[in-house]
């Protein structure tokens, strides 16, 4: 298991904060997640054999709404 920290762009609400947060729940491989509208940051925890930590950016909630994430940490 990896814990990936997370910017994410575009959050205004706590409505983008479920969306983001379902978003990366619904990622094959993604075991939790944290969205922080505070901080502007997710704390994604994955299991790498199911999923690549940097192709987080990719899911598909950044492809299709406003909000963008960048991979900042992996531990």
């Amino acid at each position: 298991m990896k814990q990936v920290e997370m910017r994410i762009y575009g959050m205004t609400c706590d409505d983008c904060v479920v969306t983001v947060k379902r978003g990366l729940k619904a990622v094959n491989g993604v075991l939790d997640a944290e969205v922080s509208l505070k901080e502007g940051k997710a704390i994604v925890k994955v299991d790498e054999t199911k999923v690549n930590p940097e192709n987080l950016e990719n899911a598909e909630v950044f492809r299709t709404t406003r909000y963008r994430g960048e991979v900042r940490k992996i531990e």
